[in-house]
């Protein structure tokens, strides 16, 4: 479905582009529902690089329907798809409920997070994407798998939670289960970080709230 500004259609045209943004806001749109994210719970870790590169293909294929768009309207429409491959990214990892022992394990894992983070970051930033907020949410997730002393995983999530307030207990219990060396007691105490008032709960740009981890 092409969309033209033809002369006499302005007014048409502007308001499917809303209705359009409206629709990404809302969490529809170019990947709302994409079935080749389901394949991050379906697949084991060694192929996620070229699942994302598929999702990215997919998204890719769609874009040029919305090359009419105004350069603000574009921005806002990738920024929207920015935010959703995040989310939905984060969304799988949380639920893949793949439990890690060695250190070993969890610094693939991470080094995976990492390339599909710039492979995120490069497609959206390259389409006009300016939520450069979203930018360390993948790397610094990786960082606290990746880590493997208590402490600097404390510190790592303070960190976290400073960027992204609604980030919650429940949110990094998900991420945690994957760290099989993790005991319980050094789970709690990485989770108690949380209890301390890092700054403000109120996120500017919610993440965290979007995603449902019971």
């Amino acid at each position: 479905m092409a969309l033209y500004a033809a002369p006499g259609l302005a007014a048409d045209f502007m308001f499917v582009t809303l209705t359009l943004l409206l629709e990404f806001r809302q969490g529809k749109g170019l990947v709302k529902g994409l079935p080749l994210f389901k394949r991050f719970t379906q697949t084991r870790w060694a192929a996620p690089t070229e699942i994302l590169e598929d999702i990215l293909a997919a998204v890719d294929q769609r874009l040029p329907e919305f090359s009419e768009l105004q350069d603000c309207f574009r921005e806002e429409l990738m920024e929207a798809v920015h935010l959703h491959l995040v989310k939905e990214y984060i969304i799988r990892l949380s639920k893949k409920r793949v439990v890690l022992k060695s250190a070993e394990q969890q610094q693939h894992l991470a080094g995976h997070i990492l390339n599909n983070a710039d492979l995120i970051q490069s497609f959206c930033a390259q389409n006009g994407s300016r939520a450069t907020w979203l930018d360390p949410a993948l790397p610094k997730l990786a960082e606290i798998i990746r880590l493997q002393d208590p402490n600097a995983i404390k510190i790592e999530v303070a960190t976290y939670a400073s960027l992204y307030p609604d980030f919650s207990k429940g949110h990094l219990s998900a991420i945690l289960t994957i760290k099989g060396n993790l005991s319980s007691s050094e789970a709690r105490s990485v989770r108690s970080i949380l209890d301390v008032s890092i700054g403000s709960h109120e996120s500017s740009h919610p993440l965290f709230s979007l995603i449902n981890v019971g």
